[in-house]
């Protein structure tokens, strides 16, 4: 048996359905699997259908059980440049301040807290971590993970951004994303694979948008051309590509310099651009 010094699930959303099942409980089924016995394990968002099964779950094995948000908080929250600044704070006292993230998509701000809580958890541990290690990691993911596709900017004038984000939960989060950015028109080059909930996305996305449907290169991938009739069905107009180049170039084609492009729909989509 694995045994961790501790155990972190972060947010529960319909995904890998075929595996996992078809509810937020069923799924968080799955995921409490790694609860152990007398472990901590920390859970990063509240969710009325999951909430339950975890603390089950974790009363059977006797583990320690925290929620994240119930404990830290984020404040003064403020987008510089490829930074996301954030203020961290606990029952009105602030821990962290001017907390600075390379990873710059405003569902950072969900991770961040569980993140740091996970930390604090280690700390109590015996783990050493100083407060500055914790300003230079964050603000360093990408170089010292090598971590792509997070809400990256590949190019501007038009500006280009891509994110992995590929179930309801993900693209709602792009959607806030794409809402705060300033742009003319909205370019979407989106690719799926057959076993996500596609449906569920396709009904968030933006009508007003001009969509370049694409197929990633894999054997799971959904043929661009029945993307495109599914999503006619939501009323979002575009061609089918069969790659997924063949759909960015098009969309760098129709772009004017005011405008964004968007890549997405599937970590395998973004994988073949950056």
């Amino acid at each position: 048996m694995i045994r961790p010094d501790l155990s972190v699930i972060t947010n529960i959303s319909l995904d890998h359905t075929n595996l996992l099942g078809n509810t937020l409980a069923e799924i968080a089924f799955e995921k409490a699997g790694i609860i152990k016995p007398n472990t901590p394990v920390i859970i990063g968002e509240r969710q009325p259908e999951t909430d339950p099964v975890f603390i089950k779950k974790a009363k059977e094995q006797k583990a320690p059980l925290v929620f994240a948000e119930d404990l830290l908080q984020t404040s003064n929250i403020i987008k510089k440049s490829n930074f996301l600044q954030v203020d961290i704070y606990q029952q009105k006292e602030t821990l962290l301040k001017n907390l600075k993230l390379d990873l710059s998509g405003s569902y950072q701000l969900k991770n961040i807290i569980t993140v740091l809580e996970t930390v604090e958890s280690l700390r109590k541990n015996g783990y050493h971590i100083p407060e500055d290690a914790i300003y230079q990691a964050l603000k360093n993911v990408k170089k010292l993970t090598g971590l792509q596709g997070r809400w990256q900017t590949l190019a501007k004038a038009p500006l280009i951004i891509c994110d992995t984000g590929h179930n309801k939960a993900g693209i709602n989060e792009v959607l806030h994303n794409i809402e705060q950015t300033k742009y003319q028109t909205l370019h979407m080059v989106i690719g799926m694979v057959k076993d996500k909930d596609i449906n569920g996305v396709l009904q968030l996305l933006p009508k007003n948008a001009h969509y370049y449907f694409c197929t990633p290169q894999l054997e799971r991938a959904l043929p661009s051309k029945e993307l495109a009739e599914q999503a006619a069905l939501y009323h979002l107009k575009g061609s089918a590509y069969a790659t997924v180049a063949a759909a960015l170039n098009a969309a760098k084609e129709k772009a004017k310099k005011e405008d964004l492009i968007f890549v997405g729909g599937s970590t395998f989509v973004v994988a073949e651009i950056i």
